[in-house]
C-alpha cells in the first residue's frame, strides 16, 4: 500500500469521526447556508 493509500484511508475516517458530532454538522451547515453571502459580500460595497 502506497503512502498515499495511507494517507487518504487515515483522513477518511478522521473526517469520518469529526463529521459524526452534532454540534459540527450544525456549523458546517451554516457556513454552508451563509458561503453565498461571504463570497458576495465584498463586491456589493
Amino acid at each position: 500500500m502506497a503512502l498515499q493509500d495511507k494517507l487518504i484511508d487515515a483522513l477518511g475516517r478522521f473526517a469520518t469521526t469529526f463529521n459524526s458530532y452534532r454540534y459540527i454538522m450544525a456549523i458546517k451547515s451554516a457556513f454552508i447556508t451563509l458561503m453565498p453571502v461571504i463570497i458576495v459580500g465584498p463586491f456589493r460595497c
